[in-house]
């Protein structure tokens, strides 16, 4: 799933989930978002879980008895956490820009809900004389992502533990 283009599944998600009844747009949108999303974070927690589970504290706690939900949650869950908060703030970029682009080809939020996507799909139309209507929420949405990433930058770095340092 990762291979395959998150926009174009996307589109995929939307359209057959609301095919047939545009009242399930918004459900499918979400359903859609969730598809996209869920592979990044899947991967990167599994590694990362795969990772912190061969060493010796988590070998240390088996030894002395430590049942596997207790090792998962005391040993390994406060390790992978920081990635995954680093990989979430990637993940909500993802998601604003996915829906911002199914709104701006007509396959987002309904046209009376409010959306960057939808206010950039409705002032398309007239980009000629009215392109404030397509960079300024193009601008945020740029902003928005770009801040998201260096957030998520400096969550990493913040919690990224060297084992030269230990």
């Amino acid at each position: 799933m990762i291979a395959f283009p998150a926009l174009i599944l996307a589109l995929l998600v939307v359209t057959f989930y609301a095919a047939e009844d545009p009242s399930r747009r918004v459900p499918g949108i979400i359903l859609a978002l969730v598809v996209v999303a869920t592979p990044i974070l899947g991967r990167i927690a599994r590694a990362a879980t795969i990772s912190w589970s061969t060493r010796e504290f988590v070998t240390a706690a088996r030894a002395v008895g430590a049942k596997s939900g207790r090792i998962l949650i005391r040993e390994v869950l406060p390790n992978v956490a920081p990635a995954m908060m680093s990989i979430a703030m990637l993940g909500i970029g993802i998601v604003i820009v996915t829906e911002a682009s199914l709104s701006v080809i007509g396959l987002g939020v309904p046209a009376d809900t409010v959306s960057w996507g939808s206010v950039t799909g409705a002032g398309a139309a007239d980009f000629r004389h009215y392109s404030h209507l397509v960079f300024v929420p193009g601008v945020v949405i740029l902003v928005t992502v770009s801040t998201l990433n260096f957030l998520g930058d400096a969550l990493r770095r913040k919690f990224d533990v060297r084992e030269s340092v230990l």
